[in-house]
């Protein structure tokens, strides 16, 4: 159950920062193909019960490549 819980915080937490960059007229598209989405997509059968401190690595790397597209497409 913490692992679901875990699970739906980092998908809501992706979520909130695409809606970020939408509204800062950012391609879904470019969105999609950031790294993060698979790694988010692998996490219910690659981090077990015992790892999830795993999550919070993989928050960093949203805020990461979200920041990354983020001064892409400001300096734009």
């Amino acid at each position: 159950a913490q692992k679901q819980l875990k699970i739906m915080g980092i998908i809501l937490y992706f979520y909130s920062r695409a809606q970020q960059c939408l509204e800062k007229r950012i391609p879904v598209t470019k969105i999609l193909q950031l790294p993060v989405v698979t790694d988010i997509v692998r996490a219910k059968s690659e981090i077990s019960d015992e790892q999830l401190d795993k999550f919070e690595h993989l928050k960093e790397n949203i805020d990461l490549e979200f920041s990354k597209l983020e001064k892409e497409y400001g300096s734009i």
